[in-house]
């Protein structure tokens, strides 16, 4: 039977953080589900597909580019290829090049709604080189970039690391990125259910969680900002702070979530947003007890003092 949509994976992870061996022994399980694999790579010789070894599935390459970039085209039109045989698939795994920012990558699925119809975005995963991410995350920005966008985050090569080093990295992780779970992955050995159906950007499950810090800093520029309230939200008021934060500083922000407790609304607002564009409903109601507004906002050179200003402004006391 026709499924509605098929469910979409990014993988992401700096160069080397081992996506291929990752997806390798992904579709190598006996977990009977088909999948359709989009490889980008960075040049215009692929290599990464022959590296897809003892399959069947459909293997789709993109070179001569970056998905978030110029080849971004060429992956509507690998999905536009695809969707005759949507029947055929319980899955599409995308594998972003070691430099790509994953944000336009997402936001392919939200903005392109007509290309894009027959998939949804299911999590975006980033590896992280258990041995280098600690100094990849601090010198290169499309390594913190990954992190802090990622929806959980797999620690490769821990063999090569040591406990002092692991600990300093995870340490470096929970700044950038304070909410998304952290698996460890021995040459590249994970559960199937530890990458797929996790609906990590489906509104009604959205789950956000703050760290008790208000904002957490970063060297490479990039910072997660988790904001919270005991007071009830006014609407209208958080409605024209989110505009104004778009056109403002839209380009800066890699993604956006937050559920959030309007005045006079017994149902719980959850919202989530790719750079400049966001999505939002009200959901299920709230449960007994206290209301706590959540919100976090990740993204480039963004100034936190001035972010929970105006959201101390939103608040109705």
């Amino acid at each position: 039977m026709l499924q509605t949509s098929v469910p979409v994976t990014i993988i992401t992870g700096y160069l080397g953080a081992g996506k291929t061996t990752l997806i390798n022994h992904l579709l190598g399980q006996h977990h009977g589900k088909r999948y359709a694999v989009i490889i980008n790579e960075f040049g215009d010789l692929g290599i990464d597909g022959d590296l897809i070894i003892n399959t069947d599935e459909t293997i789709i390459e993109l070179t001569n580019g970056c998905l978030c970039c110029s080849v971004r085209g060429d992956l509507l039109a690998a999905l536009t290829s695809l969707r005759p045989r949507l029947e055929e698939f319980d899955g599409v795994i995308v594998e972003t090049s070691g430099l790509a920012d994953p944000a336009p990558v997402a936001q392919t699925f939200l903005v392109d709604e007509n290309d894009s119809r027959g998939f949804s975005l299911d999590a975006v995963i980033a590896l992280v080189d258990a041995r280098h991410g600690a100094t990849l995350i601090e010198q290169e920005p499309e390594s913190a970039a990954q992190v802090a966008f990622a929806d959980r985050l797999v620690l490769t090569k821990p063999d090569l690391s040591t406990p002092d080093a692991m600990a300093n990295l995870r340490s470096h992780l929970r700044q950038l990125n304070p909410q998304a779970p952290i698996t460890v992955a021995s040459n590249g050995v994970l559960s199937h259910e530890t990458i797929f159906g996790l609906e990590a950007f489906d509104m009604s499950r959205l789950n956000v969680s703050v760290d008790d810090r208000f904002a957490h800093h970063h060297d490479a520029d990039v910072q997660s900002v988790s904001l919270t309230s005991e007071y009830p939200i006014d609407p209208d008021r958080f409605m024209q702070w989110m505009q104004r934060l778009v056109v403002v500083d839209g380009m800066k922000i890699l993604r956006t979530k937050g559920v959030i407790n309007f005045v006079g609304e017994t149902r719980r607002f959850v919202f989530q947003g790719v750079q400049t564009v966001l999505n939002g409903d009200v959901q299920n109601a709230w449960p007994d007890g206290p209301r706590q507004s959540r919100m976090v906002i990740i993204g480039r050179g963004l100034n936190p003092s001035t972010l929970r200003t105006d959201w101390l402004s939103t608040r109705v006391e």
